[in-house]
């Protein structure tokens, strides 16, 4: 596991930075995060070497696998934090996940603070605002000191704990039924 080098900027409610980064998945197309809009976007950030990420992973097959009738609705990309030079290991992970997987180190362009904890996920809502930040590290957020991540996981208002498909039912589901 990293270690946290600095407080983590992303807060539920901000908008989005941005994000474009080719797609590893063997096709010439690249995820650019402005142009979901309108779709829940879900970014996990991972190693291929992260425990923590390995029990993530499925959770989000999982949750594409039942919100299938939403495909349209909900995009899920898993971003690994390895260098360039781990390429086909983590490319050799594409058969097992039901989602497109990127690499950070080839993003073209990156607004995102540095990712330094991973298992990281963050919801982006339709309108393109953070929606919840699940870490089951516990991160650092607005100044919180570990000891105040329970009352902020509890309050569902910036830190989620770690994820679990009921709490990624809980975050994405009411944007799904707003949307038709």
């Amino acid at each position: 596991m990293m270690s946290l080098a600095h407080a983590f900027p992303l807060a539920v409610g901000k908008q989005a930075p941005e994000l474009v980064l080719p797609l590893l998945s063997g096709e010439k197309t690249q995820f650019k995060l402005s142009s979901q809009n309108g779709k829940v976007v879900i970014l996990h950030f991972w190693a291929t070497w992260c425990s923590g990420c390995k029990r993530e992973m499925p959770v989000l097959s999982r949750f594409l696998k039942n919100h299938s009738a939403n495909k349209n609705k909900v995009s899920v990309l898993a971003i690994s934090i390895e260098k360039s030079r781990e390429r086909k290991e983590v490319i050799s992970q594409h058969p097992f996940y039901d989602f497109p997987l990127g690499l950070l180190a080839d993003a073209t362009v990156n607004d995102f603070p540095e990712v330094s904890l991973i298992p990281l996920t963050v919801v982006i809502d339709p309108q393109q605002k953070v929606a919840a930040i699940f870490s089951p590290n516990g991160i650092e957020a607005e100044g919180l000191k570990p000891k105040d991540l329970e009352k902020k996981r509890e309050s569902r208002d910036t830190v989620n704990g770690e994820l679990t498909e009921e709490r990624l039912n809980q975050v994405v589901d009411p944007f799904l039924s707003k949307s038709g």
